[in-house]
């Protein structure tokens, strides 16, 4: 949300971006009654003052972030993401380079990671995703529990 690269994105503020999260969310859950789905609330790391885009906390179930600048998976942005989540949980929403599964052991609140795309072979060896994929710390798809 706080992109300037999309259109809507990149306007701080409740009139800004947030509204547009809260307009197309109230009209998918109030006027097509999708009510079955999970609500991301997602920031990239260019700065830190995410609390600006919230929508609201009533609007989304877990906050994301993506994680893209050189300086990686930082304690500051971990804590950061801790603090505006309030008690809801937290996700790496993108990612070019992996974490290891040793930052997730030390940051122990990311529910997912998720790597985008085509960056995930480019910016991580075959080693490096293994390893985080194959770590104990590490649930993959196939180790979840039946859902339905």
């Amino acid at each position: 949300m706080n992109q300037g690269v999309f259109w809507w994105a990149g306007r701080p503020g409740s009139s800004g971006t947030a509204a547009l999260f809260r307009l197309t969310r109230d009209y998918l859950v109030n006027t097509k009654g999708l009510t079955n789905l999970i609500w991301v609330w997602n920031m990239q790391d260019l700065d830190l003052n995410w609390s600006v885009y919230n929508p609201g906390n009533n609007y989304w179930d877990i906050f994301s972030l993506d994680v893209y600048n050189g300086d990686g998976f930082t304690t500051q942005k971990y804590n950061t993401a801790i603090s505006v989540a309030s008690g809801k949980p937290i996700a790496i929403g993108e990612c070019s380079t992996l974490p290891t599964s040793y930052q997730l052991a030390s940051q122990q609140n990311w529910v997912f990671v998720m790597s985008w795309a085509e960056l995930t072979f480019s910016s991580n060896t075959n080693a490096q995703i293994q390893a985080l994929y194959s770590a104990s710390n590490v649930i993959t798809k196939d180790e979840l529990p039946k859902f339905y």
